[in-house]
């Protein structure tokens, strides 16, 4: 997974744009497990709720391990809400902070393998500044 924040010179307008690239040899079999949804980057205002969705398929049971910057989430924060649903799972943070920002992946396993999908959240403390000082 690629992203990138792309700002315009001539407008000073930023977007965040990603994809996602499975690479496989034509003579293996398919990988389980393997995502039917990626994750997506996101960009969103400081307060903003988000929330990353994955979608998975292969053999069941299947474990999710969320990570922000290269460290394992606390699953008993209450910063986070983390759904697993046997095929699908979401990380949500409720009220967004500007500390949030940066890179997370998560990573899926079963008895048979793991796949890892990485994606970022970007916070836009922009407008909240200029709100604050009318």
């Amino acid at each position: 997974v690629f992203s990138a924040l792309l700002k315009s010179k001539s407008t000073n307008n930023e977007r965040l744009s990603s994809c996602s690239v499975i690479i496989q040899a034509r003579d293996k079999e398919p990988l389980d497990p393997s995502f039917v949804q990626f994750p997506q980057s996101i960009r969103l205002e400081k307060g903003g709720k988000a929330k990353f969705n994955c979608k998975i398929s292969g053999s069941t049971p299947m474990t999710a391990q969320w990570n922000f910057n290269g460290k394992p989430l606390d699953h008993e924060s209450n910063q986070f809400i983390l759904t697993n649903d046997e095929t699908e799972f979401s990380l949500e943070i409720p009220v967004v902070l500007a500390a949030d920002q940066g890179q997370y992946s998560v990573i899926i396993s079963n008895d048979k393998g793991q796949v890892t999908a990485a994606y970022s959240l970007h916070v836009d403390q922009s407008s909240i500044f200029n709100q604050s000082n009318k």
